[in-house]
């Protein structure tokens, strides 16, 4: 796992400058990025394009750092605009709520357009291939994320939610958007007249993002279905006999997808192939210290790479563990590294298992108030987000209390 380094370098035009961050942004490396931007902020220099291409990894002090520095520079009529956030990332910054904070744009370029005009898309604009498409059957959809012009925000990679006042629709939520402009395939179930609605997505209670609808009339041609019948899952095409119009589960692939009663198969959510059977376990004990963090984490990723897991369940895992071996370092620990943390895998096709344990005093990670994101990205809080991450990347996050140890145990279900 490579270390951390931060270098300045000339910006795209008079006055901007340009930051690249690169390997592993963690609590043992963000006081030389702060200290990067701080001298950057004392000088003068306060529009700044942070170019996170070559990052490899970020903890939740590293997302801290990012919240922590961006504000001052507003505050001063710049900016801090982050370029080339790889697809891992952009995920993170969803997950909690960064891609309403942070100003992000694909590369120095468009960085210059945000810093110099106009920052995110007002309405999105629904353009159909077809004004009655039928019903069960994919037809093409462009959304342009526009900005007040009506023309498409260069660099906007958020993603939209979609529904319809009739039926369903699949998929429920699509992106990202690639120069303001998405593009692919939806299906609408009907008969009849549709407003078919996208709004970009954001955090439960937020303010309304911006949205757009079209109006559509669902034609339906063929007779309703006679039960019983075969209908071939979307995902794989493996056959199942139905006796009833409702959802399934492919016992192939996983694909959870509704069949109408005119026998269409609509996919809920999209399934995986099978994989070979195998089950590993594994075990690392190491001294608290937050030098080894990067370590840690080269130990943990290259277990889950050689079983083959998905890169999102890898890095998932990644940061959830992390986050509680830095809790366990910082917290029980108080950064003694004559202390011993110890880290267990067990993996298997279905799942991956991780526990995280220390001899320090009692205490329940998980009895702290869940998080709400949308009061803390209000409030530009900097700390507090390693357990909403573990909450919300995991299937499920348990604590209990084996003799003299803390046990933190995060289980990651990979099909």
């Amino acid at each position: 796992m490579a270390g951390f380094s931060v270098a300045e370098g000339p910006g795209p035009a008079p006055g901007i400058a340009v930051v690249r961050a690169s390997g592993s942004l963690d609590i043992a490396s963000l006081g030389e990025f702060e200290s990067t931007l701080g001298r950057l902020l004392a000088a003068g220099r306060v529009k700044v394009v942070v170019d996170l291409s070559a990052l490899e990894y970020i903890s939740s002090s590293g997302l801290g750092a990012f919240v922590k520095t961006v504000d001052p520079f507003r505050a001063r009529g710049g900016d801090l605009v982050f370029v080339r956030v790889g697809e891992r990332l952009m995920r993170l910054f969803k997950t909690v709520g960064f891609t309403r904070l942070l100003t992000l744009a694909r590369d120095e370029a468009e960085a210059l357009a945000l810093l110099e005009g106009p920052r995110g898309p007002v309405q999105l604009i629904l353009s159909p291939a077809l004004r009655s498409p039928h019903s069960g059957e994919a037809f093409d959809l462009e959304i342009l994320a526009a900005d007040a012009r009506g023309m498409a925000v260069r660099g906007f990679q958020g993603r939209a939610a979609l529904e319809a006042n009739l039926g369903l629709v699949s998929p429920p939520s699509v992106g990202p958007f690639v120069d303001g402009v998405w593009h692919g395939k939806v299906v609408l179930t009907g008969p009849g007249a549709t407003v078919l609605k996208a709004a970009l997505e954001a955090s439960p209670g937020a303010a309304p993002a911006a949205s757009g609808e079209v109006a559509l009339d669902v034609r339906q041609d063929k007779p309703p279905a006679v039960l019983p019948l075969t209908v071939a899952c979307p995902g794989c095409g493996r056959h199942l006999e139905i006796d009833a119009f409702n959802v399934y589960r492919c016992k192939g692939c996983g694909e959870i997808y509704f069949v109408d009663k005119w026998a269409h198969a609509i996919t809920l959510k999209p399934g995986r192939r099978e994989e070979a059977d195998f089950t590993r376990g594994y075990a690392l004990a190491f001294p608290a210290d937050v030098k080894l963090l990067g370590a840690v984490r080269a130990f943990l990723v290259a277990a889950l790479k050689e079983r083959s897991y998905a890169p999102e369940v890898v890095g998932d895992l990644e940061m959830v563990v992390d986050e509680a071996v830095t809790n366990v370092v910082e917290h029980a620990y108080s950064f003694d590294a004559r202390r011993q943390v110890r880290l267990e895998l067990a993996l298997d096709r279905e799942r991956v298992e991780a526990r995280v344990k220390d001899d320090g005093a009692a205490f329940d990670p998980l009895a702290v108030e869940p998080v709400n994101l949308d009061r803390h990205v209000e409030e530009r809080r900097t700390g507090g987000l390693g357990v909403h991450l573990m909450r919300t990347l995991m299937d499920t996050v348990e604590y209990r209390r084996e003799g003299a140890f803390n046990v933190l145990v995060l289980v990651k279900k990979v099909r």
